[in-house]
């Protein structure tokens, strides 16, 4: 029942990953509706989103709570902060607005952000 659950996510993630680069390589900024142009973004945050929480899940515990790298109490927050970060700088490269600055406070933020997260919900096992 464990590897049909992966394989279905690992599929989904991969389906995301394909209908975003499909979406990207097919259509043209300027021809298709203002309401669209969100679309391949919130396809790579979903991928990036998708992929993470698989990679927490990989590190974190077993069944039997044994054999943990790390354990995420809230990996979905935890992840959507991670994926956040690139697709933000995506965003403001997108309306020509990426600067030194802008990746410097975007990455300040996602830095707090991330040890808010840590400190209220990680904790590392050696």
């Amino acid at each position: 029942m464990v590897v049909h659950s992966l394989t279905y996510r690992l599929v989904r993630i991969s389906v995301i990953a394909a209908a975003t680069l499909t979406f990207l390589l097919v259509s043209q900024p300027s021809e298709i509706p203002a309401v669209l142009l969100i679309t391949p973004f919130m396809g790579i945050f979903a991928t990036l989103y998708l992929s993470i929480v698989e990679v927490i899940r990989f590190l974190g515990p077993d069944e039997d709570e044994n054999g943990a790298i790390v354990q995420v109490r809230r990996p979905r927050l935890m992840s959507a902060a991670l994926a956040g970060f690139p697709v933000l700088l995506l965003v403001l490269q997108s309306i020509v607005e990426l600067t030194f600055w802008d990746v410097l406070i975007a990455f300040t933020i996602m830095l707090l952000a991330y040890i808010y997260i840590s400190r209220s919900s990680v904790s590392f096992w050696h």
